[in-house]
């Protein structure tokens, strides 16, 4: 099983590539994914570790809670953007993914958060 440190470095590059996936849906009109299940954050690698895998010790962590939290919410409102995107909402869709706007804050603040996690377990090791 891979190890807290290697999940969160998985899940900063499967998180990162959504705002390429919502780009290319948003020029497109289309995706392959479904808003639907987008927005379930259980369902992903990183969320089924989360909810699923992830040992009671690393559990207790303090950024544990944090990171769910952030991650529910990525899912809700990356859902969101997809949704505006298939449907013929362009530009309320770029509205949405620009810098500056609750995405980006939102990516952002999770970046940090599991990147703060992945530092303070380097240091403890």
């Amino acid at each position: 099983m891979p190890s807290v440190e290697d999940q969160i470095t998985k899940a900063i590059g499967a998180h990162g590539q959504w705002k390429f996936r919502l780009v290319d849906a948003i020029g497109k009109g289309t995706s392959e994914f479904d808003p639907n299940n987008v927005q379930v954050d259980n369902k992903c690698e990183f969320g089924i570790w989360l909810h699923q895998e992830i040992s009671p010790v690393d559990k207790s962590n303090s950024h544990y809670r944090t990171v769910v939290a952030l991650h529910a919410k990525f899912h809700k409102l990356a859902a969101a953007i997809l949704r505006e995107a298939v449907n013929g909402q362009a530009d309320k869709a770029r509205k949405m993914i620009a810098p500056g706007s609750d995405y980006a804050q939102l990516s952002t603040e999770m970046t940090l958060t599991l990147m703060a996690w992945k530092k303070e377990l380097a240091l403890s090791a």
